[in-house]
């Protein structure tokens, strides 16, 4: 009521403030409105409403949005040049584009402010000796590392991690869907891995409508407090997988098309190349060309193939499709891991 009884003028960081409530009660548009000529609070909007293009165009000096908004479009060179003292963004940057001589040269954390060089470097060190493929070059207090674990093959060990996300990972691994999903909370990052890896379960032990039905048993409220991550990608594909799984290859499709448009800047803009290729919108080099998340690049085009496939329906090249993805090495595939896809693709292979 109060948020309703509030008019201009008010003090910026009230309007920032009453912005943000709005955007989290889901009236992000009503916050446009009203706090436009605040622009903090604008950008807020804008970048809950995923208008980023609108925000380069008018806000690009303001910097956590032009970051955000540059990260979402997959700009990563931008990002790099504009905001490297931004320790956790460059860092991501640099791994997501494979640069690995780059990571493993203290040198790239010079701009990072002097308090978290020191773990910069450490991090640095520990993407680059996986992302070479020399786990020998790791640092001695990187082996519980949650991409380390996956790397070595463990990733159940992630389980015992003290950050929620990560635990939810592990549970999903280790198949304790119970657990992952109490740790999951309303979390709706948290509960995408495991609502599919439910899925999969389901579609093993029952077959496709006991699959449908998982989707159906999200409770809610749900918190979207994941804008762009990987989790999102699960989240928008999965009721597609299952519905192809159950024959209904147009919902599929339809999944995908709108990730080949109005959403195409999920994941980083990973969600735009995988559903215009996925449609053959664009041929395989052509993705791989496109992709900025380039370490990933070959696992997201087997997941690719893999959507290719279920399309078809043929069960010969979905059978084939989805045992590439299982056969690709944990050792190439730390990076923004995603457990509830191969257990996804062991129940398509009924294992």
């Amino acid at each position: 009521a109060q948020l309703d009884r509030l008019r201009l003028p008010v003090d910026p960081s009230m309007a920032e403030v009453a912005c943000r409530t709005l955007i989290g009660l889901g009236r992000a548009e009503e916050a446009l409105d009203r706090f436009r000529h605040f622009r903090r609070a604008a950008c807020r909007a804008l970048l809950s409403l995923h208008r980023y293009d609108e925000i380069l165009r008018n806000y690009s000096d303001i910097p956590f949005a032009d970051r955000e908004a540059r990260l979402n479009l997959g700009l990563f060179d931008d990002v790099l040049a504009r905001h490297k003292s931004f320790t956790a963004v460059a860092q991501f940057v640099l791994v997501a584009q494979g640069r690995w001589q780059t990571l493993a040269d203290p040198g790239w954390s010079a701009d990072q402010p002097p308090q978290q060089r020191s773990e910069a470097i450490r991090e640095g060190l520990t993407y680059a000796a996986l992302g070479l493929g020399r786990p020998d070059l790791l640092p001695a207090d990187s082996a519980t590392a949650p991409c380390v674990l996956v790397a070595l093959g463990r990733p159940g060990e992630l389980a015992e991690s003290s950050d929620p996300g990560t635990r939810v990972l592990g549970l999903v691994a280790r198949g304790d869907l119970a657990a992952a999903r109490t740790a999951a909370g309303i979390s709706a990052s948290r509960l995408a891995p495991v609502v599919l890896a439910e899925a999969a379960l389901a579609l093993r032990r029952a077959g496709s409508a006991q699959a449908m039905a998982v989707l159906a048993a999200i409770p809610g409220p749900v918190i979207d407090d994941d804008t762009r991550g990987a989790a999102l990608l699960t989240e928008d594909l999965t009721p597609g997988l299952v519905a192809a799984a159950a024959g209904d290859r147009q919902r599929l499709r339809l999944v995908l098309a709108r990730l080949a448009s109005d959403r195409a800047w999920v994941y980083y803009s990973v969600g735009g190349w995988l559903g215009r290729y996925a449609l053959d919108h664009i041929d395989r080099d052509a993705f791989l060309a496109g992709l900025p998340n380039r370490t990933r690049a070959a696992e997201l085009a087997r997941l690719g193939d893999a959507l290719r496939a279920e399309l078809t329906g043929d069960e010969a090249a979905i059978r084939a499709a989805w045992t590439d993805w299982l056969d690709a090495p944990l050792s190439t595939r730390w990076f923004d891991y995603d457990p509830s896809l191969d257990a996804w693709a062991a129940a398509r292979l009924g294992r």
